[in-house]
């Protein structure tokens, strides 16, 4: 991530070296994500994992929440490429940081003798793995293509500025950050949890159905619906990574790692189908995308047996 920010300011072709920074940045972003799930895997158990991993999930929220306005305010009163410089230098206090500070192996911790291929194999051929995994993708690639859509929605339809709507970003993923921290909390079973978590997505895309056909939207009513559905996403995007890894402590990495691309892959997927509808029918695909979504990752996860003990030769 530090090299991309260097080479996006020094490089002369903005075209090329804007490729080259923003695929460095993308491949620095995954290793971290995936070593660091596979490292609260293998240090916590049941309601711990729940709790560590709503840990990550709220600190990336954080930092993404904060960034759009950071953003706003640097294009607004700075340079356009003192955001590259910034996170350049971000990166190399991270590395400087991470170089002193010492991880442990993990109390859950027993090596594999599997190799790879066969980690990879066995993940992706193991339903308790796939299927959790699979709707917890799902129903991140929500936040994905909002926020693909959020910039034209908020600024080009409804006039929002740029600094106004880095403060609008701060309050809809606060209700992401909300329902993590409830989350943590471990209250009701996990099963009720996630039915409550889906139902909040639900009456959110009914929602934005309802103000795209009967009224003329505003940036109260988007603004509500908006944090009633990362409300939902808070609560089951955290809780069916942890079903889909705790059961492979023997092969941390690997899950933490084959989960972060379905991640990415299916919030990838999501940004380019809804990146086709940008204009005047952005909300109502937005607001199909939700419901479709949601639906078919209930449809998955509930094919799953949740409090069932499953165990796995090592």
């Amino acid at each position: 991530m530090y090299l991309a920010g260097i080479i996006f300011v020094f490089l002369p072709n903005i075209s090329v070296n804007f490729f080259v920074s923003r695929a460095l940045q993308g491949l620095a972003a995954g290793g971290v994500m995936a070593t660091a799930r596979g490292m609260v895997n293998r240090s916590y158990h049941g309601k711990g994992l729940v709790r560590m991993l709503t840990v990550t999930a709220i600190a990336a929220s954080i930092a993404s929440a904060f960034s759009p306005a950071l953003g706003g305010l640097l294009v607004e009163y700075g340079r356009w490429y003192d955001i590259f410089i910034l996170l350049g230098s971000y990166a190399l206090l991270l590395l400087l940081g991470v170089a002193f500070i010492s991880f442990p192996t993990g109390q859950y911790y027993t090596k594999s003798s599997l190799s790879w291929l066969q980690r990879k194999t066995h993940l992706l051929t193991n339903s308790a793995f796939l299927r959790p995994a699979v709707a917890a993708s799902l129903v991140f690639s929500i936040c994905a293509a909002y926020y693909t859509v959020s910039s034209y929605l908020f600024q080009v339809r409804l006039g929002v500025s740029a600094q106004n709507f880095g403060l609008l970003s701060l309050a809809t993923s606060g209700g992401f950050i909300l329902a993590a921290a409830i989350n943590g909390w471990g209250l009701g079973s996990e099963k009720n949890r996630l039915v409550l978590g889906y139902l909040m997505i639900l009456v959110s895309a009914v929602g934005l159905l309802a103000v795209t056909f009967f009224t003329q939207v505003t940036v109260r009513e988007l603004l509500n619906l908006i944090m009633l559905a990362m409300f939902g996403v808070g609560i089951v995007y955290p809780l069916a990574m942890a079903i889909a890894i705790r059961s492979f402590k023997h092969i941390a990495g690997s899950a933490g790692a084959l989960m972060g691309a379905l991640q990415i892959g299916s919030s990838a997927l999501m940004s380019l189908l809804i990146s086709y509808f940008v204009g005047p029918k952005t909300l109502l695909a937005l607001a199909l995308l939700m419901l479709v979504v949601t639906l078919f990752s209930m449809v998955i996860m509930f094919n799953l047996k949740i409090h069932c003990q499953i165990r796995y030769a090592h």
